[in-house]
């Protein structure tokens, strides 16, 4: 079965009501399709949302990459993921967004064709519901208030609330929708990059009093040694997305210990394969270190994951105080934790394969993954 045709198709998404983010307003989605099709009239399609100010490019960018990657495609047989991926890189040496597109196009014609589900041929499925989070912008604190709410009545159990800088309004919009829900939605917030190192070190422990899950991508994407050496100052789960680009990443974000979770996207990392072989790659590069010792947060005992709303969580280091296991320990805070050499609580993260973490590697000090 060969590739007779592969078109790219720009679509425009309008929003119920317009979406308030770190990067500004969004009124319309607009997001890039890929259809492949064979000489036998079977077909497949693919999807990627572009969102401006998260992703480098955008979607007539994509729209263009896959264009210009088509040629490498016709004629190729359509049940041949491998190969197809390789003529891509042949054709360009980036583009991830785009080969998603098509990689997924591929995988969906090829599953319509045997009559079979997409996760059958990935292994077959391995969670029959999968959790999603409620989104919450940067909106006003009364305005994110209402909105948790009506998160909440809907059966969402877990938000992400956007800051954007260092803003007594962003503390404020947590605090707000804390009180609004109380314990029945965990919450984490997300900076989309918006922080300097500095600002990070001293704003997101003003967030702590608000039991957190995590926090995600407080800097620009690029700047690894200092998301380690935040994660090294603060006492809240820290997750990396922008920062995970590539395998190169994920495994110098290890090397450094610079996250508590990475986030890994299908659009992203250039599709389903190329995001399953990461999670093997982390699983891989973390096996056999020390596992760091996890307590459970009160808002979500029942899964048995690091929380960051008791202070300190599991960092612990040799000394006095009497652990689980028998051990001799005790707490260390401020400058002399700080300055310390790397504990068991820094050792190198080991990777939860959980399924149902929405494209989420977690570095097993981690839980979840989440959105953009």
């Amino acid at each position: 079965m060969r590739i007779a045709a592969v078109e790219p198709i720009v679509v425009d998404v309008p929003l119920r009501t317009p979406v308030h983010g770190v990067h500004g307003m969004t009124a319309v989605q607009r997001s890039l399709l890929v259809r492949v099709e064979t000489e036998t009239g079977f077909e497949g399609w693919g999807n990627v949302d572009p969102t401006p100010g998260y992703s480098p490019v955008s979607a007539e960018q994509v729209h263009a990459s896959v264009r210009a990657m088509a040629p490498a495609l016709l004629g190729a047989d359509a049940f041949n993921l491998n190969a197809a991926i390789a003529g891509m890189d042949r054709a360009m040496t980036d583009a991830s967004e785009a080969k998603a597109a098509i990689e997924m196009a591929l995988v969906d014609l090829k599953a319509r064709a045997l009559g079979l589900p997409v996760h059958a041929l990935l292994g077959g499925r391995v969670k029959d519901a999968i959790t999603l989070n409620a989104w919450i912008g940067t909106v006003a604190p009364e305005q994110a208030a209402r909105e948790a709410c009506a998160w909440c009545e809907r059966g969402f159990r877990t938000a992400k609330i956007k800051i954007s800088g260092a803003t007594d309004e962003g503390v404020e919009r947590v605090a707000a929708v804390r009180a609004a829900v109380g314990t029945r939605m965990a919450l984490r917030v997300d900076f989309n990059e918006s922080l300097t190192v500095d600002e990070a070190i001293t704003f997101i422990p003003r967030l702590e009093p608000h039991a957190l899950t995590l926090v995600e991508q407080p800097i620009p994407r690029h700047d690894l040694a200092g998301l380690a050496r935040i994660r090294r100052r603060i006492d809240i789960p820290l997750m990396a997305d922008e920062s995970v680009s590539d395998p190169a990443a994920l495994v110098e974000i290890i090397r450094r210990e610079a996250a508590d979770l990475v986030k890994l996207k299908v659009m992203k990392q250039g599709g389903l394969l190329r995001t399953r072989a990461m999670v093997e790659c982390g699983g891989g590069r973390a096996r056999g270190r020390p596992r760091p010792r996890i307590r459970p947060h009160p808002l979500d005992a029942r899964r048995g994951g690091r929380r960051g709303g008791e202070r300190g969580g599991d960092r612990r280091v040799r000394g006095g105080g009497a652990s689980q296991n028998g051990r001799r320990r005790r707490r260390r805070s401020g400058p002399a934790r700080r300055g310390r050499d790397p504990s068991p609580r820094h050792a190198r993260p080991r990777c939860d394969h959980r399924p149902g973490r929405a494209q989420a590697l977690s570095c097993r000090s981690l839980t979840r993954g989440g959105s953009a």
